[in-house]
């Protein structure tokens, strides 16, 4: 269920108002679209820095510090090598960051290193995404605070104000219906799938011990159902009363997109990955395979909640979140204020660590990437 956890991501959005911005000379080496720049600007990480500085955008130097989002560059040049200042780096993939080429450094791990990381799961700057599809709609069922977002449109460039001229239920009927009570959860499909990575093996087992069950509608490019692949994924989930939201792989911590997509279309995840994922959402709220000996087992408490009635809807109604002295909240009070805090460290820290690594310029990331595959080994260890 999806309102409780936009109540709980609006209040982790809260931010302490600055009167005087410092300046700031931000490099963007690489982030998730052609237009770098553009694309780091239409994002989380440049609407909590804009709060506090007086950002000039640039991808080359000179700069103050330089940003980079990692991608497996599968022994490509990186451009962020040329960068002799303070390096800091977002991973989204289930890899580990190289802290001797990025001296701070967000991701999936749920590790300790100083002041230099902070795990920041791909999960929750997906809500940022979400959270801009429902203020940007009109006639919305999703309740929103005003009060609680009115530093959100005080904060937003101009040049990417949010538009509230689309109507929800236009962009989104079957769910629209779903979330006003117009019509019955349990009169949906039964299971939904949309994958686009064939290299999967756990994830595609799964998919067809469940499908031999009754039949999963597959929206993807793998095991399409369909004519062609979806173009509105929620809209789609939203169709069926169970949503297969395997990640690609496995690994602790790795929690991305996958399970807040089931969860904004008002359906049941069905999810594994990773392993410790409870931390992150209530295990009453989804179904969680790592509980269960193997899939086969799981599959048995799927076949009950779909045959009873109660145990499907109380679970589809729970909170997604997990309470921490009654309140609920984000695993480790994850918050936009306390990203900023670790940026602003970063930022004014003096160190910049990777020099002392190797000196500048170095000339390839392969011997500092064994040098920190032990340094990790022994943080995780």
């Amino acid at each position: 269920m999806f309102q409780p956890l936009l109540d709980a991501y609006l209040d982790s959005m809260w931010l302490p108002q600055t009167e005087i911005k410092p300046p700031l000379n931000l490099a963007i080496c690489y982030f998730w679209s052609e237009d770098h720049l553009q694309g780091f600007k239409e994002h989380l990480f440049y609407y909590i820095l804009n709060s506090a500085y007086d950002i000039n955008l640039s991808s080359t130097l000179p700069c103050d510090i330089v940003f980079e989002t990692i991608l497996n560059f599968n022994g490509k040049q990186r451009l962020i090598l040329n960068f002799p200042q303070k390096r800091i780096g977002f991973i989204g993939e289930n890899m580990r960051i190289n802290f001797d080429i990025y001296d701070f450094g967000m991701g999936f791990d749920d590790l300790t290193f100083g002041e230099r990381y902070l795990r920041v799961p791909l999960y929750y700057l997906n809500l940022w995404q979400f959270t801009q599809i429902v203020l940007s709609h009109s006639n919305s069922p999703f309740k929103v605070d005003v009060s609680k977002i009115y530093n959100f449109y005080k904060l937003q460039d101009t040049n990417s104000k949010i538009q509230t001229q689309i109507s929800f239920p236009n962009s989104y009927p079957t769910l629209d219906a779903l979330i006003r009570e117009q019509t019955d959860p349990l009169k949906r499909g039964f299971a939904s799938f949309v994958a686009s990575n064939p290299n999967a093996p756990m994830r595609n087992a799964c998919y067809q011990e469940l499908n031999s069950y009754r039949p999963v509608a597959s929206g993807g490019r793998v095991f399409n159902t369909l004519d062609k692949p979806i173009s509105n994924k929620a809209e789609f989930l939203s169709q069926y009363k169970f949503n297969l939201c395997f990640e690609n792989s496995k690994g602790f911590g790795y929690t991305t997109e996958k399970i807040i997509d089931a969860y904004f279309a008002h359906t049941i995840p069905i999810y594994w990955g990773n392993p410790a994922v409870a931390k992150d959402f209530n295990s009453k709220s989804f179904i969680n395979v790592h509980d269960f000996k193997d899939f086969t087992e799981a599959l048995d408490f799927i076949r009950y909640l779909d045959t009873h009635d109660n145990a499907y809807l109380d679970m589809l109604h729970a909170h997604p979140l997990n309470s921490v002295n009654g309140k609920p909240q984000f695993y480790q009070d994850l918050s936009f204020a306390k990203i900023l805090a670790f940026l602003q460290r970063a930022i004014d820290c003096k160190e910049v660590y990777h020099t002392q690594i190797f000196p500048y310029p170095p000339q390839s990331s392969t011997a500092s990437s064994f040098l920190f595959t032990g340094k990790l080994k022994l943080l995780i260890n």
